[in-house]
């Protein structure tokens, strides 16, 4: 994963645990670290996701880069 730009990129390898349409994803990442994506509601669509950080960056970091990506999905998905 990483910026166009080029800027920064890093690797975001795993597995799904659990798939359910239109409803939930599970997954492990490599290094052993959860994450649970939750979709609720229906239009709009709700997305949380809770997920286990690493320790060589802040939380706060990484919760901030999560919901950017969120938010560029959002204005992709409303083709704005």
């Amino acid at each position: 994963m990483g910026l166009k730009d080029g800027s920064v990129s890093f690797n975001c390898e795993g597995t799904y645990d659990v798939v359910i349409q239109h409803q939930l994803l599970t997954y492990t990442l490599d290094d052993g670290r959860k994450s649970v994506v939750k979709f609720t509601g229906n239009n709009p669509v709700t997305i949380t996701e809770n997920f286990e950080p690493q320790e060589s960056d802040p939380a706060e970091d990484q919760q901030a880069a999560c919901q950017a990506v969120l938010n560029n999905l959002k204005v992709y998905v409303e083709g704005k």
